[in-house]
């Protein structure tokens, strides 16, 4: 057992393979919560901020298509879409999944539904 030059340990210690300086002794290795909402949040502000920024670009290029100085300001549009986006989608992250939001995004549909049709029954009655 030789022991280090700088700190006086052995060469053992601390085992480069031990999971213990990320789960606790005896814990279950799986994450908990926390690990998954900042797994899950961080996630999804990436993509939103990822397809933000391509939405961003495109309208940067179709807002600026006459003017002579397009690059800075579709780096704007690049820059605002993307934080938007990103800031969108990473608030939304830690709501239920697909199974928790498709009643509520359902029922949301079909009462916009009833009210665009209720708003233009005279119109579709007449044509």
């Amino acid at each position: 057992n030789q022991v280090g030059p700088v700190l006086n340990l052995g060469p053992r210690y601390p085992e480069q393979d031990a999971d213990e300086f990320t789960f606790p002794t005896g814990a279950n290795k799986t994450w908990g919560r926390l690990q998954l909402a900042f797994f899950t949040i961080g996630g999804c502000y990436k993509t939103g901020t990822a397809f933000g920024a391509l939405g961003g670009l495109q309208l940067g290029l179709k807002e600026t298509r006459s003017t002579v100085w397009s690059k800075p300001r579709n780096a704007k549009y690049v820059a605002k879409q993307g934080m938007l986006q990103g800031n969108t989608r990473g608030s939304l992250g830690p709501l239920p999944g697909v199974c928790g939001i498709a009643p509520g995004s359902t029922a949301g549909r079909a009462l916009t539904g009833l009210s665009a049709l209720h708003a233009n029954w005279e119109y579709m009655k007449g044509s």
